[in-house]
């Protein structure tokens, strides 16, 4: 992976994620946003929000729901957006 890639970086935070490395992830997308920050909004579309699905894996709920909420503003019909505010808001004990 070139380490001036964002996309590299944000494959890497999936990949992380799904690897129970949450805070590897974080870091990840981190990189990845300070490397091209004007094109977040299409990692997403592919990625389905690591930093949201990172921050679910750390119990930081609130923090998961700002992260898929935002990210929902790119891409509003993604479904994995949508089922990690579901489970975020489970956690948190609200009925949404």
């Amino acid at each position: 992976m070139s380490p001036a890639s964002a996309t590299g970086y944000m494959a890497l935070a999936t990949a992380m994620v799904y690897m129970a490395e949450p805070e590897r992830a974080l870091a990840a997308v981190d990189k990845a946003v300070h490397l091209d920050p004007a094109n977040r909004e299409n990692w997403y579309a592919v990625e389905g929000s690591p930093q949201g699905w990172a921050l679910t894996s750390l119990g930081r709920y609130q923090d998961a729901i700002s992260a898929f909420k935002h990210d929902r503003g790119f891409h509003p019909d993604l479904f994995w957006i949508h089922l990690g505010i579901a489970i975020d808001n489970v956690e948190l004990g609200h009925d949404e």
